[in-house]
């Protein structure tokens, strides 16, 4: 579960999460830095021993290693800079801005649009994350489909919605929200707030 700062009050609404930056969380670094140096020094034993590289049967093995290692590397050091996604709402203007996953800049890229022009605000998919649907923020704006707030969660997404509609955003009403709400805090509940 992400934790989304929310912000509501009778003007405006302002929803953002941030993650990584400055300091850097040491714990994810180090781990896997650690598993980076771990498996570099695994396959490049391995491979010395063996004259593995030379053998085209072998190659597949290699450059699933590869990808192995490159994956624990960037993610190493993508843990050191930050990322983020924000919503903020008053009146006359709807503003989403992110720091994408993939930069290394951390610098925000913001869009403005006039609440006229927003339509069809709603809690819906935003992305996958292997098998899973991710929900979030969808609206439409002229001919494109906007997402934002992945990750976010149906109890703090009704409370966003019901601020927006108060402000004149076009939301669209889902009837099945009140029972997505009691079935998350249900199980946050259950779970002991784990998850």
């Amino acid at each position: 579960m992400i934790n989304f700062r929310i912000e509501i009050t009778k003007d405006r609404v302002s929803v953002s999460d941030a993650e990584g930056g400055w300091p850097p969380d040491p714990g994810a670094t180090i781990v896997f830095l650690v598993l980076s140096a771990l498996t570099i020094c695994v396959v490049a034993t391995w491979l010395t021993t063996r004259e593995v590289w030379l053998s085209p049967s072998n190659w597949p093995l290699l450059l699933g290693i590869i990808l192995f290692a490159g994956t624990l590397i960037w993610t190493a050091l993508r843990s050191l800079f930050p990322s983020g996604q924000s919503l903020t709402c008053d009146r006359s203007t709807l503003t989403v801005g992110r720091i994408p996953r993939a930069s290394l800049r951390g610098r925000w890229r913001y869009e403005s649009f006039p609440i006229a022009a927003v339509r069809d605000l709603q809690f819906a998919p935003v992305a996958f994350r292997g098998r899973t649907l991710v929900q979030g923020i969808r609206f439409k704006v002229d001919n494109s489909t906007k997402k934002i707030l992945a990750g976010l969660e149906s109890p703090e997404a009704a409370q966003i919605l019901g601020a927006l509609v108060s402000l004149g955003v076009n939301i669209v009403h889902d009837p099945a929200m009140p029972m997505m709400v009691d079935m998350t805090l249900s199980r946050r509940r259950h779970l002991g707030g784990v998850l």
